[in-house]
């Protein structure tokens, strides 16, 4: 018999009735502390950068660590772009001036060495024979 379900009329003696209602408060009081705890816990944020640990405990700070985070990203993300368009002159401009000489190797794959992956290359420039085919198309 739980403690909410029950009366008067069916517990037989009075001492049950006192341990129910100790265990009824028992249980109140450990639903609160476990309520409070997860309430405490909605706010806490732990993050690691740069090897250091950062604790965020309010919503304002968690929410102004994901706007910083949000841009940082957005800036990463131009400045990849910018670096690729970089290395897409690079390779363009070293397509037609390099007197390429190209190595055909091979590289074995560590889990177990069975497959070895060809791979072509400029000696001089090192750039890559798919990444000249895909220029000079």
């Amino acid at each position: 018999m739980t403690p909410l379900n029950c009366n008067i009329e069916s517990i037989p003696n009075p001492t049950l009735l006192h341990r129910q209602i100790q265990y009824a408060s028992l249980t109140s009081k450990c639903f609160f502390k476990n309520k409070l705890k997860s309430f405490i816990n909605i706010f806490l944020m732990e993050i690691e950068e740069n090897g250091s640990c950062i604790l965020l405990n309010t919503f304002d700070g968690i929410l102004e660590y994901k706007r910083k985070t949000s841009n940082k990203i957005a800036r990463l993300e131009i400045a990849l772009k910018e670096e690729k368009e970089k290395m897409e002159k690079f390779n363009k401009y070293m397509c037609y001036k390099c007197d390429h000489n190209w190595i055909h190797d091979n590289i074995d794959c560590l889990d177990g060495y069975k497959l070895s992956i060809p791979i072509h290359y400029c000696e001089y420039c090192e750039m890559n024979y798919n990444t000249f085919l895909s220029i000079t198309k």
